[in-house]
Order: C-alpha cells, then sequence, then structure tokens
C-alpha cells in the first residue's frame, strides 16, 4: 500500500516515484508523486484515461509529452494538463534527468497500477525494449483506466471475455499481492464518475 512519502523505482525504466499524497490521503480526490526519469528513456506507450486528468508539472530538465499528437517541450517551471481521453505518451530524449511534479485526478487505482507495473519490471516479467506481453497488456488495462493504443476496447462481446480468460488462465492478473499489500481498488461506477464530478 503507498505510503507518503515513500520511494519506488523501477530497474528497467529508471525512473523513481515519491509519494507525496495517496488517494488514501485525499480520500481518493487525487494523487500526487514526485516523479524522476532516466535520461534517454524508453517512450512510454500511447494511451489515455477515460476518467482521469494529469498534470505535469517539470522541476528540472526537459520532459517530451505526445498528447493528441502535439509534442510539448516541457522545462523546469512548465505544467501541463492532460485531460480525459487525450491520447498521450512522455519520454527524456536528454542527456540529463528529468524531476517533475504529478498530480493525478482522481487518484482512482492509479498508485496500485504504478506499483503493479514497477514490481512486474524489477521482477524480470516486463521488459520494455520488448514492451509488456500483448495478454498482460490486456489485463492491467482491464484492472486500470489504462487504455493503451493497439487493444481491443473493452466491451461484452465473447471474443473480448475469451481474450480476458484465455489470460487469466495462462497466470496473468491486474494485481500481484506482493507488489501492493493489502488491496485497495475504486470500483469506476456511474454513482461514482458524479460524486467526482460534483
Amino acid at each position: 500500500m503507498a505510503k507518503a512519502d515513500e520511494t519506488l523505482e523501477n530497474k528497467v525504466t529508471g525512473e523513481k516515484v515519491r509519494w507525496l499524497k495517496t488517494a488514501r490521503d485525499t480520500d481518493g480526490n487525487y494523487l500526487q508523486y514526485d516523479w524522476y526519469i532516466a535520461p534517454r528513456s524508453q517512450r512510454l506507450l500511447r494511451h489515455y484515461h477515460s476518467y482521469q486528468t494529469e498534470t505535469i508539472s517539470v522541476q528540472s530538465g526537459a520532459l517530451t509529452v505526445d498528447c493528441d499528437g502535439t509534442l510539448h517541450l516541457l522545462h523546469r517551471g512548465d505544467t501541463l494538463t492532460i485531460q480525459k481521453g487525450q491520447l498521450h505518451q512522455w519520454w527524456n530524449q536528454e542527456d540529463e534527468p528529468v524531476m517533475a511534479t504529478v498530480t493525478v485526478e482522481p487518484a482512482l487505482n492509479t498508485e496500485t497500477q504504478i506499483e503493479q507495473l514497477f514490481g512486474l519490471c524489477n521482477d524480470g516479467q516486463v521488459t520494455f525494449d520488448e514492451r509488456l506481453p500483448f495478454l498482460q497488456q490486456v489485463v492491467l488495462s482491464e484492472e486500470y483506466d489504462l487504455k493503451v493504443v493497439g487493444l481491443p476496447e473493452k466491451t461484452n462481446s465473447l471474443s473480448y471475455r475469451l481474450l480476458t480468460s484465455f489470460a487469466s488462465i495462462l497466470g496473468y492478473k491486474g494485481y500481484y499481492p506482493q507488489y501492493s499489500g493489502e488491496r485497495r481498488k475504486i470500483e469506476v461506477t456511474l454513482p461514482y464518475i458524479r460524486k467526482q464530478a460534483g
């Protein structure tokens, strides 16, 4: 479970995250963390969030963000808010590291998602050179507000149910307890969305 001032490291991507405000601290209204991105980092997979906005405030270095096809080069003091539904990916193409503060609203299960991805990387289950295994992507996308380009949309179709069932049979999960400890899951339902909007 995420706790303020705790630091996580992803040994594959060279990222570090230090929690500033967790979902528990803010009653789920937002999640905030300091974010270290190593020089010459890999590009994050293009994705969007259906229910969340993401604000990146750069403290040092230069971060490249592709947001809906527009490239932004963010330097110290620059802030970019990525609205829900906007396709985006980021990378550090410079020789210096990036330090930024990220605020995600509402928090939903984002801290657990980050813990899961970092844990999978550190255990050698995910290598970003080979990208996330397809079925692991499907399961993580199903579990969190993370819609990766190229994955089938979540539907009630038989083919999608068969795909997620096949992933489960092969052992792919959206949640591994060894990476996050006690589970805290927010279900994204219409009443919850209306509460956040109000």
